[in-house]
């Protein structure tokens, strides 16, 4: 949700931009606030339904926040890259649910890691999302702790973040010109 709607939010707002000036960064932080109201609903229905089956959360449930943030944190470095380069080539807001679509399948959502032959695991690492959902299986459903590997994911989305930050600063000027 973040990925797709913030990504796409500079050209959906493009009427408020040219109307005022604001922080042209509040728009896809503002995907991110709405993305996290719908995931705290659906995992508050999740905690829910676990309780009326039988299986209470354990204590690792307290390190749910750490893998929300990061979660947070990736798909707004994402969603920042793509709000920016959006404005320019705008058939990209096309293509993004197409990407987010292929990027399901390369990160273990539907399967477990396991399945992963271990000379592939070197791409897992990588992939930060692999590591998150490792860490909300390991804090909802009691699952294998994540590797320490997985932390190799987090250097990708440090420099997606910085880069992605400076970026859309430097074309900030510019948008509503590009618009």
């Amino acid at each position: 949700f973040i990925v797709n709607q913030g990504g796409t939010s500079l050209v959906d707002s493009q009427y408020l931009l040219k109307k005022i000036y604001f922080p042209r960064l509040i728009l896809p932080l503002s995907k991110v606030l709405v993305g996290l109201v719908d995931f705290g609903i659906s995992v508050i229905l999740l905690i829910i339904l676990m309780i009326f089956l039988g299986g209470m959360p354990s204590f690792l449930i307290l390190l749910f926040p750490v893998f929300l943030l990061l979660a947070v944190l990736t798909g707004l470095s994402i969603a920042i890259w793509l709000s920016a380069l959006t404005i320019r080539y705008r058939d990209l807001q096309h293509i993004i649910p197409y990407l987010i679509n292929f990027s399901i399948w390369l990160t273990p959502v539907f399967y477990p890691s396991t399945l992963v032959p271990e000379s592939y695991h070197f791409i897992l690492y990588l992939n930060p999302m692999a590591g998150i959902i490792a860490g909300f299986r390991w804090c909802l459903l009691g699952d294998l702790i994540p590797s320490i590997n997985y932390l190799w994911g987090i250097l990708p989305v440090i420099f997606i973040f910085i880069s992605g930050i400076y970026y859309f600063i430097k074309i900030e000027r510019e948008i509503v010109d590009i618009i």
